[in-house]
């Protein structure tokens, strides 16, 4: 595998780079392409590497940008790494800790995919939703979901309402905040405490590991961001929101 030369310092365009990869991949019969950018590469890149890969010219090729390479270090297993090479930088990353020897998945209970590895490289764009049933003067916490915004959410909810619950949420974005974390699960705590058959076995049961799967990428250093959401939403208790 090989690389154009200085492509990602000079940064010229893709009508310059294409050329170099196929004469360095087809002589010397190369089977890939592996290129390392501090920039993303141009379409036109892109598109001239499918071609060679549709055409059977190479058989793979990776492009590994700036975005890439951190999501690289801060995925399940790795955040040791970047702890040894990049300390400084370590502090401001959200690495996922196996806290237990393994990875614990966090997945959207409607298309399965995975929450947790979605949230280091972007916002999580997902939702824990409650199904809660009434009764007399209370409401019981049925069951608990993890699930995607848009469709998979609103698919879960139409489930529910059929079904004559309703549903109570909390984006999963906030969870991974420190602080407000532990706020969850203070709060949760003290409604086990006023009234432990609020919630079912079930509820429960999901509830723990859920807080299991976040802590592997929640329990790090506070930063000023983490501060400043955790205030706000102080603010907000205070007004009674």
């Amino acid at each position: 595998m090989t690389l154009p030369p200085n492509a990602s310092v000079r940064g010229r365009d893709a009508s310059y780079l294409a050329p170099p990869a196929q004469i360095r991949t087809s002589p010397i019969r190369a089977y890939g392409f592996l290129g390392f950018y501090s920039t993303l590469p141009s379409a036109a890149l892109v598109e001239r590497l499918k071609e060679y890969k549709g055409q059977e010219r190479i058989k793979a090729y990776e492009i590994f940008d700036a975005k890439k390479i951190e999501g690289y270090f801060v995925s399940a297993g790795f955040s040791k790494l970047a702890l040894r090479y990049f300390p400084e930088s370590y502090g401001r990353l959200r690495p996922i800790q196996q806290l237990l020897g393994e990875l614990v998945e966090l997945r959207c209970d409607e298309c399965g995919a995975d929450i947790l590895a979605r949230s280091v490289r972007e916002s999580p764009r997902a939702n824990l939703v409650w199904s809660i049933r009434t009764e007399a003067d209370e409401n019981r916490y049925e069951e608990l979901f993890v699930v995607c915004k848009g469709q998979c959410d609103h698919d879960l909810k139409a489930r529910l309402y059929a079904q004559g619950r309703i549903d109570g949420w909390e984006e999963v974005a906030d969870l991974f905040n420190p602080l407000l974390f532990l706020k969850n699960m203070l709060t949760y705590m003290n409604m086990l405490y006023e009234n432990p058959h609020r919630f079912s076995a079930d509820a429960h049961k999901r509830m723990k590991q859920i807080y299991i799967a976040l802590a592997q990428r929640t329990l790090r250093e506070v930063t000023k961001e983490d501060m400043e959401r955790f205030k706000d939403l102080r603010i907000l208790d205070n007004l009674g929101i």
